[in-house]
């Protein structure tokens, strides 16, 4: 049986207290689930005003991840 999504995110967190988390420990073991959390961590710095720059590495990173996700990857 699969732990709910709130379960997954807490042991990250007491995983933290231990050792730095990278985005591969955050996407192995939130498994298919992780890449929304993925997508909503790269939206994050469009909720405030960021310089033009940053804005298409960004964006190019969640349109990569969504095309994963739609391809069902």
């Amino acid at each position: 049986m699969h732990l709910k999504f709130s379960q997954d995110i807490k042991l990250l967190l007491q995983s933290l207290v231990e050792k730095p988390l990278t985005l591969g420990d955050i996407l192995t073991e939130t498994s298919e689930r992780g890449f929304s959390l993925v997508i909503a961590l790269l939206v994050l710095p469009f909720l405030f005003p960021v310089p033009p720059g940053l804005t298409g590495p960004f964006g190019g990173a969640c349109l990569l991840l969504s095309m994963q996700m739609m391809l069902g990857r």
